[in-house]
């Protein structure tokens, strides 16, 4: 879809790719497709792991339950996930708007990204092969990807410079958005 978005936009030189929790599953797939039409690469608090059986389960499970009780189950239960605990204190505008969006997020689009985040496949052996300059970006406080996974994902790509946020979990570009923007622009001189 962004390949087709970018030719309709008549962007024909090749892209920086962002993508935040499941936007980098998106990278991870669009430079699996389009590597001529990647230039950098951007992965904040994400992922490379395909998820265990029983995850995928859970997550199947989950998408049946929000498409007969609604968004309210995945807007409970992801709260005290998404952010750090600093932010939950003292950003409660954050995450209030956060919660807003995904209660008003239709359930069907939510089980669809549930089911598809449960068949995503692995991207650990491909690391390697990606020679393209990324920056890989991690909340220190992140529950869902952990800090270590993100260094281990910085340490298998060749090119990739990693940078953790302090006070700031999975969200952590919403959380610290100052942070995230300067290493963001620091990295860019290196990412070319």
């Amino acid at each position: 879809a962004l390949a087709a978005l970018l030719d309709v936009r008549h962007v024909s030189e090749p892209v920086t790719f962002c993508g935040l929790s499941m936007g980098g599953y998106g990278a991870w797939q669009f430079r699996r497709r389009h590597a001529s039409r990647l230039q950098n690469l951007i992965l904040c608090d994400t992922r490379a792991i395909a998820d265990s059986p029983e995850m995928a389960q859970t997550r199947n499970e989950l998408a049946e339950r929000v498409l007969t009780e609604g968004s309210q189950i995945v807007a409970d239960m992801m709260q005290s996930k998404l952010f750090a605990d600093t932010t939950l204190q003292n950003q409660p505008e954050i995450v209030e708007a956060t919660r807003r969006v995904m209660l008003s997020t239709n359930p069907a689009g939510i089980a669809a990204a549930l089911v598809g985040m449960a068949r995503r496949e692995d991207m650990t052996a491909a690391l390697p092969s990606i020679d393209v300059p990324a920056l890989v970006i991690c909340g220190r406080h992140d529950v869902i990807s952990r800090v270590e996974e993100m260094r281990t994902i910085a340490a298998a790509m060749p090119r990739a410079q990693f940078i953790e946020i302090a006070d700031a979990g999975h969200m952590a570009p919403l959380e610290q958005p100052q942070p995230v923007n300067a290493a963001i622009r620091g990295s860019m001189q290196l990412l070319g």
